[in-house]
């Protein structure tokens, strides 16, 4: 259509026309603006590209993609499916309306990359990033204030489509069914204001929402459904394996890799955030000391959790996480992480422990093991135990507890039989019989573990020296810095 276009306007083609490949993102506006019978092709193109580019967030040639990533999970699976989907539309191999993936809410703790994840979504894509969020709608006078800044920033979104609208803090805008007394109409217009607009925006192609928040529960339901935000997306704190790739990603050449590993199982439990600034305070250090940054550099800035604490106890602490990931290995759970605590049998499971969707009496009994295993491994190391992964309702055994609890009374696999005994309450569930159902069922996992570890009595002793080398070299690294 260009080329037809300058063929009736200066009766010449451009050469460049060829390299061009942002037509699909011209407006009649552009075409008005900048084909001009005084002016020659080759500048009329040129000023059709410097206005294209000039409404695009251009991301410098070294922005990181989608692939890149580390400790995303399902939000990159979806991204990439979304990138492929795109390229098919753009080559009229599909429609916008074949396009599954348009809207998504990405949820989880602070510091998890969510907002990042939309800044490379939209590089991934290769289109615009247009970002708002619902404090900076509520920051303005009065609801026809809150209200204009969300149609504005629709309105850009739907002109500079396609595009990646970003929508931060989106729980900001409170669920219809929570609101009440004074400022309830207040909420209740500004809900239904974004039902619509959210409508109209996933109905132009080549529009794609992201949400964030950490509160999923807090949005309204109908915000939610089929045909609006109707993919919720969980994303967690990184694991080992993926915060290794982080910190690659950040040290570059500075660090040789075999040493990432150890470095992150320190950092289990830090947001990718963290991690960022982690490093950039430890390249600071070594660029203030005039001195090449090195692992060194990064060891004195992670904190030892065990500061202060006896070195009998620290070498318990040690054994104890040691045994945890060597019956882990053993099992093939390597990617059950010390520190996951969930008391529902279901949630404990489906949160990336098994990979079986539908796991069986034997999995089960492997994350019971698992558990355990911390406690087996300082009775074999010590010959005895101590109260650590004991005490609150958030420990292992309080966990372990709660799982052999369920498989006896919910799953049929218990002393009781095929039934569910699920709503009993708490004084029938300390019956003798329950009681003792539960205990064998925990004390078979403690001997499995201690069975397992004295199995692997050698790795469990390798572990233990090389956590107190780490500790070692960490210490030493930071009286040398």
């Amino acid at each position: 259509m260009l080329q037809l276009l300058f063929e009736a306007s200066h009766n010449e083609v451009p050469s460049q026309l060829g390299n061009f490949t942002l037509a699909e993102e011209l407006t009649i506006e552009d075409l008005v603006s900048h084909i001009r019978l005084g002016r020659g092709a080759a500048d009329c193109l040129a000023g059709l590209e410097k206005s294209v580019r000039a409404r695009r967030v251009v991301q410098p040639a070294s922005a990181i993609l989608l692939d890149d990533l580390a400790g995303y999970g399902e939000a990159k699976t979806w991204g990439l499916e979304l990138s492929a989907d795109m390229t098919d539309w753009r080559k009229g191999l599909i429609t916008w309306g074949d396009v599954d993936h348009r809207a998504v809410v990405l949820t989880g703790p602070p510091g998890t990359g969510k907002t990042s994840f939309a800044s490379v979504l939209a590089a991934t894509l290769r289109i615009p990033l247009v970002a708002t969020s619902v404090a900076e709608w509520n920051g303005r006078d009065h609801l026809s204030g809150a209200l204009k800044g969300m149609q504005a920033i629709f309105d850009q979104a739907i002109a500079q489509a396609p595009c990646v609208l970003f929508i931060d803090e989106l729980d900001g805008i409170s669920s219809r069914n929570a609101v009440g007394g004074h400022y309830s109409e207040y909420w209740i217009q500004l809900v239904n204001r974004m039902l619509e607009l959210v409508t109209k925006a996933l109905l132009t192609e080549g529009v794609v929402i992201v949400g964030a928040t950490n509160h999923v529960e807090r949005i309204d339901p109908a915000l939610l459904r089929s045909g609006r935000l109707d993919q919720v997306i969980r994303i967690e704190l990184p694991d080992a394996e993926a915060i290794a790739q982080i910190l690659q990603r950040y040290v570059g050449l500075s660090i040789p890799v075999p040493e990432l590993p150890d470095l992150a199982e320190r950092l289990v439990g830090q947001s990718g955030a963290d991690i960022e600034m982690l490093v950039r305070a430890a390249k600071a250090g070594a660029r203030r000391a005039g001195r090449m940054f090195s692992a060194g550099d990064l060891n004195a800035q992670i904190k030892d959790p065990f500061e202060g604490m006896p070195p009998n106890d620290r070498r318990r602490i040690a054994a104890y996480r040691n045994g945890q990931k060597i019956v882990a290995q053993v099992l093939g759970l390597a990617d059950m992480m010390p520190g996951h605590r969930h008391q529902n049998l279901r949630s404990l499971l489906g949160n990336g422990l098994s990979s079986e969707r539908l796991p069986t009496e034997q999995v089960c009994n492997d994350v019971l093991t698992v558990i355990l295993a911390g406690r087996a491994a300082e009775e074999i190391v010590f010959g005895d135990v101590s109260l650590f992964g004991t005490g609150n309702s958030e420990s292992d055994l309080a966990t372990a507890t709660a799982v052999a609890r369920e498989l006896e009374l919910k799953t049929g696999f218990g002393e009781m039989g095929t039934v569910y005994l699920g709503d009993i309450d708490e004084r029938s569930a300390l019956s003798p019989a329950i009681t003792a159902a539960v205990r064998r069922r925990i004390e078979s996992a403690l001997n499995r573990a201690s069975s397992i570890l004295l199995d692997n009595v050698g790795e469990l002793d390798r572990s233990e020296r090389n956590a107190q080398q780490s500790r070692l070299d960490s210490e030493c690294s930071q009286i040398l810095h």
